[in-house]
């Protein structure tokens, strides 16, 4: 603006000086005429030469005129242009004051979007600490009936005692049979059949009250959820993420060596989780460690992840599949999928290495 200003007061101070030259020009051929006048007879000789050269100079004086009409006009364009320009410049400083004030209405907007969006996630928040409020009460629950089934189990293993007291008096017998009826050899041997047969049978109770104690911290309700897709974050060899879900316990999946490992187990639709039972990749001491930390976590959308239980899972001691298989309760939490997450802060990283993944509805 500065500039425009200073360029409107030159042309203005050109047009002024064009002005005076004009009035000089027309008024310099009157002053001869009248000097000529004043001559004498004696000198019109002279007088016609001066007034030939007023009338050159007159000539001269409109080629000026003319001239400066040309300047004067080339001036107001000048002149012109400026004004144009100065508006140009206003224009401009009026377009960056709306920027300005549409800048400052977006970030008045942004600023309540995100007051928005801080408000909904303190919500959030306090719904996960309700619903962990509840997840220790139904873990508190669980661990009653826990024990109650401990109990029963105690029961069952008093009367196996009490059968094997009874096959070892029907044993002494038997012995004492032999030593008083040597003559009856056949009925004798009969009696050893059915003492046999009855092994048998005590040997298979066994078997059956082994098999009960190694599933008696592992009890799962609802219907099988079938997975339909499941992924893992890197393989090994071709221990690929679906032999975690082929039903068969002699294969597995098994990670690369990393951090931050996971396994996700994909539903076909959203489902409430019951329960997620897991067959450790290891059941022997040497490696059954590597499931120790994992923990469990509801996928209810493509983002949100609920914990199926606040602590992750402790290896048991012990090999073989009844030792190393783990029931985690997820408490009927609604998702479309079930995730194993596995954080380890070795410099090396880790495995994670699955024999069987089961999800259970709730």
């Amino acid at each position: 603006m500065y500039f425009v200003s200073l360029l409107l007061v030159h042309v203005c101070l050109s047009l002024g000086d064009v002005e005076d030259v004009q009035l000089a020009a027309r008024r310099q051929p009157d002053t001869r005429l009248e000097d000529c006048q004043t001559l004498t007879m004696t000198n019109l000789a002279s007088c016609e030469a001066l007034r030939e050269e007023a009338h050159a100079m007159r000539s001269e004086a409109y080629s000026a005129v003319d001239k400066a009409d040309l300047i004067r006009e080339q001036a107001y364009r000048v002149k012109d242009e400026a004004y144009g320009i100065r508006d140009e410049v206003f224009q401009a400083r009026v377009r960056e004051l709306d920027a300005r004030r549409a800048l400052e209405t977006t970030l008045v907007e942004t600023i309540a979007v995100m007051k928005s969006q801080a408000t909904a996630c303190n919500l959030y928040m306090q719904e996960i600490r309700a619903t962990l409020t509840s997840l220790d009460r139904d873990m508190g629950d669980l661990k009653d009936e826990l024990g109650d089934v401990k109990d029963e189990f105690g029961d069952v293993k008093d009367e196996v005692g009490v059968l094997k007291d009874k096959v070892s008096d029907l044993k002494d017998g038997v012995g004492d049979m032999k030593d008083e009826l040597g003559d009856v050899k056949d009925e004798v041997g009969d009696l050893k059949d059915d003492v046999g047969v009855l092994t048998i049978k005590v040997n298979d109770m066994k078997d059956e009250l082994e098999s009960m104690k190694e599933e008696s911290t592992e009890t799962q309700s609802g219907e099988l959820i079938p997975a339909v897709r499941v992924q893992q974050i890197s393989t090994h060899g071709d221990y690929t993420a679906d032999k975690a879900v082929d039903g068969n316990v002699h294969t597995l999946s098994h990670t690369a060596q990393g951090r931050n490992l996971w396994f996700r187990y994909y539903f076909a639709s959203a489902e409430k989780v019951g329960a997620v039972k897991i067959i450790n990749g290891a059941i022997d001491a040497k490696y059954y460690a590597r499931l120790n930390g994992v923990r469990i976590v509801v996928m209810v959308n493509h983002v949100q992840r609920v914990p199926c239980h606040p602590d992750s899972i402790t290896i048991r001691q012990g090999t073989g599949i009844g030792a190393q298989t783990y029931l985690v309760e997820c408490g009927g939490v609604n998702g479309l999928g079930v995730e194993l997450n596995l954080d380890t802060t070795t410099a090396l990283g880790a495995y994670l290495e699955l024999r069987e993944v089961e999800v259970y509805a709730g």
